[in-house]
């Protein structure tokens, strides 16, 4: 519980700025603090809080941080502050909270081309993707791609496809062979106590919001629906994409999370034991009890791009991989003898 608190503690003191407007804004005891006379001050606060302090939190609990990232916070908490700041206390600064809607504006029209481009390409893809050998989220970003150019937006769309895909068609298929990393591992039940929680957190939310802030009330409602359709299609792509090897490449994945695909010509060697550098490597390691290390290190000869969710990525040297098979480390390491071995041959 600590070290999960410890994870996501940038994310708990942005929710604590939030409630905290909130509380001042929207109730009575939080009104008697606001000046009557001149509240500019503490509207220009509160806009600091939800332009710059919560999208600075977000951004430090994010692995991948961007300057896109933190934008794109920026731009949505101003859009926020309409629905926080009662419209008379706004009115001062009306000119920037419009040029942000402006702004949002802007950012959606941009995804809708894109949606409306995808579409274009949709039955192309499609028979693409009939034609795959490479498990789906593998598959789905090369066909695109082949289509269209990448970008971070794409990606996004595509893995808002992959999230309804094994949400609502994942339940009858049956897993492919191949090596899980989930199974001897506290995945399953912690999944499940996310569940419970996200569904507790909705209905206490909504009934606490409903009177002060309807409209946030639902958005936040319609959130916490999304969290429970992506935990149920991270579930389901968990158990349909194992580990596997094919054309010569280790296609590694961990639910909708993340995801790599090494190909035998650069994989070095196989460790254990090692201590590495948290910035050069990424663990594919669902949760345990305590803290223990992966069964073993995949290190590359090249660095190599993780693909994370909603396009963001990490470039590494070494992978981290907890298996519920320990053949999986040997089948790493044949993999390696035997590209070692044509090597010498050529």
């Amino acid at each position: 519980m600590t070290h999960h608190f410890i994870k996501t503690k940038w994310l708990y003191a942005a929710l604590v700025v939030l409630l905290g407007n909130m509380w001042l804004y929207h109730t009575s005891a939080g009104q008697l603090i606001i000046p009557h006379n001149d509240a500019a001050g503490v509207v220009l606060g509160s806009l600091i809080d939800l332009a710059l302090v919560i999208p600075l939190l977000i951004t430090l609990h994010v692995k991948e941080k961007s300057w896109k990232l933190f934008a794109l916070l920026m731009i949505s908490g101003l859009v926020l502050a309409r629905f926080v700041i009662p419209a008379q206390l706004l009115t001062p600064f009306k000119s920037i909270t419009n040029a942000a809607l402006v702004a949002e504006g802007v950012l959606i029209l941009i995804e809708l081309s894109i949606v409306a481009y995808a579409l274009y390409y949709a039955p192309a893809i499609y028979r693409k993707l009939k034609e795959r050998i490479v498990p789906l989220p593998f598959a789905l970003i090369e066909a695109t791609n082949t289509y269209m150019k990448e970008n971070v937006l794409l990606h996004a769309l595509l893995q808002e496809v992959l999230v309804m895909y094994y949400a609502l068609l994942g339940w009858r298929k049956k897993a492919p062979s191949g090596y899980t990393l989930y199974k001897q591992s506290m995945y399953v039940p912690v999944m499940i106590m996310i569940l419970h929680a996200v569904v507790l957190e909705a209905v206490a939310f909504h009934w606490l919001l409903h009177d002060w802030m309807p409209i946030v009330a639902y958005i936040l409602l319609a959130l916490h629906i999304y969290s429970v359709i992506f935990v149920l299609a991270d579930m389901q792509a968990m158990r349909l994409n194992p580990t596997v090897y094919m054309n010569n490449t280790w296609y590694v994945s961990f639910g909708l999370l993340k995801r790599i695909d090494i190909h035998r010509d650069n994989m070095k060697a196989i460790h254990e034991g090692i201590t590495v550098d948290k910035e050069d490597i990424v663990y594919f390691e669902a949760p345990t009890f305590g803290e223990e290390a992966p069964h073993f290190i995949v290190e590359l000869h090249e660095r190599q791009p993780v693909q994370f969710m909603m396009g963001m990525k990490k470039t590494v040297r070494y992978i981290g991989i907890q298996a519920d098979d320990a053949s999986l480390k040997e089948a790493m390491e044949q993999t390696i003898q035997r590209g070692n071995m044509e090597c010498q041959k050529n």
